[in-house]
């Protein structure tokens, strides 16, 4: 590959973004990315810890992206599948729910969402081995859906740039704080916070 096609691979490269923590130093894996910022800015406020961020992502296109099924099937064939069953009062389609135990002991989560399947290292390993380069599906977050992107190799990726997370209420005029506060459905911090 010249100099060229890598520069026009990074030219041509999708936009995508991450909302959390900053990515720097010693990143545990995976790293999720999503093209929707509306997405991103929501993991920033619900998941950045104090210092959230909003990091915009070159990500090079996958060549063999897998999908959640992927990560399905492979736990199936390991073992790390268990039915939820959720008794005679619901059809098959919806009664057994598969539950993923291993996932709590590599994160945060309890399994219940399969593309957590993606902090399990032997998952990733066994993904690339089948060569896939990164997932490419929807992860759902509260009532929607949004497009999820992991890389599974870091030079997939470059950081173009890291702005902090504002909240949306933070960014509304001193009028409409004013008004929300009246509304009722600004937080006690909120309150407090506007008034000084």
């Amino acid at each position: 590959m010249t100099a060229f096609d890598r520069a026009w691979d990074l030219v041509k490269a999708p936009i995508v973004y991450h909302g959390g923590s900053k990515l720097e130093g010693e990143l545990r894996e995976p790293v999720f990315m999503t093209s929707d910022k509306e997405g991103a800015e929501w993991y920033a406020g619900e998941r950045g810890g104090d210092n959230p961020e909003i990091q915009t992502i070159n990500l090079a296109p996958f060549k063999k992206p897998a999908k959640i099924k992927d990560m399905q099937n492979i736990a199936r064939e390991m073992g790390f599948e268990t039915l939820e069953d959720w008794g005679e009062q619901y059809d098959d389609d919806v009664r057994f729910e598969p539950n993923y135990d291993i996932v709590s002991e590599h994160s945060p989560y309890d399994g219940t969402n399969p593309m957590d399947l993606i902090y399990v290292p032997a998952i990733r390993e066994a993904l690339k081995e089948r060569g896939f380069d990164g997932i490419m599906d929807d992860d759902f977050l509260e009532n929607s859906a949004i497009p999820t992107f992991v890389p599974l190799d870091r030079s997939q990726y470059k950081i173009k740039e890291s702005t902090p997370y504002v909240s949306w209420t933070e960014r509304l005029s001193d009028d409409e704080k004013r008004k929300y506060i009246e509304s009722g459905f600004a937080t006690s911090e909120e309150r407090e916070r506007w008034r000084e």
